[in-house]
């Protein structure tokens, strides 16, 4: 996936995320939601970077200006969907 580095295409990959269009049909949120139940460490900059190949911005460009609204959809997910992947989350992104 272009504008990913290794570590963030690892990260998606151990959440069965391979190709730039299943990430598109998850959304950024889900997509990060299913990283972080898959891979220790995940912090809120894949989210940034996820959400910025989607919009096509650049990462710190979307922390800036979708960062509220990416935190009130992640904070809506209930924490037990971090313990597994989930199979749908209906706010996405």
């Amino acid at each position: 996936m272009p504008g990913l580095d290794p570590l963030a295409r690892h990260m998606l990959a151990r959440a069965g995320i391979h190709s730039l269009q299943e990430l598109r049909a998850l959304g950024s949120v889900e997509a990060y939601v299913r990283a972080q139940a898959a891979n220790v460490h995940v912090g809120l900059p894949l989210l940034w970077s996820l959400e910025a190949v989607l919009t096509g911005q650049p990462w710190r460009q979307v922390e800036r200006e979708h960062r509220a609204r990416l935190l009130r959809v992640l904070a809506c997910i209930p924490r037990h969907a971090y313990a597994r992947a989930p199979k749908t989350i209906a706010a996405r992104a």
